[in-house]
């Protein structure tokens, strides 16, 4: 009896997530903010007067928006991670030591009952 491998499995609880668009929407409107605020300070900088506060605001909640959304994503990574860890996590036999199948009730190598 041959024995799929990890890579052979596909279901549907399994598959690869789509990236949320809240986090990368968040990001990309904190970058043209700072964008538009750079050089609407380099014009308050250089020429006119009034300029230069209203475009350090607008730079310093550009990059909240970006940090914001560097989070986001970065805490959707981690939990899809821990999800796929967790759905790959073998069981351990407490007799010989072998790792098996999540779901075995069964030790593969001695025949053991697998503790829940």
């Amino acid at each position: 009896m041959s024995r799929k491998g990890r890579d052979d499995h596909v279901c549907p609880d399994c598959a690869p997530e789509e990236q949320p668009i809240a986090p990368i929407m968040l990001m990309a409107i904190g970058g043209m903010i700072a964008f538009f605020a750079f050089f609407l300070g380099l014009v308050g900088a250089i020429a006119v007067d009034g300029f230069l506060a209203p475009s350090a605001i607008a730079f310093v909640i550009a990059i909240l928006m970006i940090v914001a959304g560097y989070m986001m994503n970065k805490k959707h990574s981690i939990m899809k991670h821990e999800i796929m860890h967790m759905k790959l996590e073998k069981a351990k036999c407490s007799y010989c030591g072998t790792q098996n199948e999540p779901d075995a009730r069964k030790c593969d190598s001695c025949g053991a009952p697998l503790k829940d």
